[in-house]
């Protein structure tokens, strides 16, 4: 269990850290959307269904990942569900 619980700090601390990488309108939207740096961590971290299992950081890798990204953040912050 300890374990467990390590990697999963590691995992939110790299997270975190991984948000000075997202373009400012990304950022913004999500912290309205998720509330936190954490919480936005999280969902940037965490594979997507509505990007068919990846994870959006990864996606947001390309100028075309980013508006995809950028889209479901928008649709998610006027309560369009993906």
């Amino acid at each position: 269990m300890a374990d467990e619980c390590r990697r999963q700090v590691e995992h939110y601390n790299r997270c975190i850290k991984l948000l000075e990488r997202v373009d400012e309108p990304i950022y913004r939207t999500g912290r309205d959307i998720f509330s936190s740096d954490a919480g936005l961590a999280d969902w940037l971290c965490t594979p997507a269904r509505s990007l068919g299992g990846r994870v959006p950081l990864d996606v947001m890798r390309t100028a075309a990942g980013r508006v995809k990204v950028a889209e479901i953040l928008t649709a998610l912050a006027h309560g369009v569900m993906l």
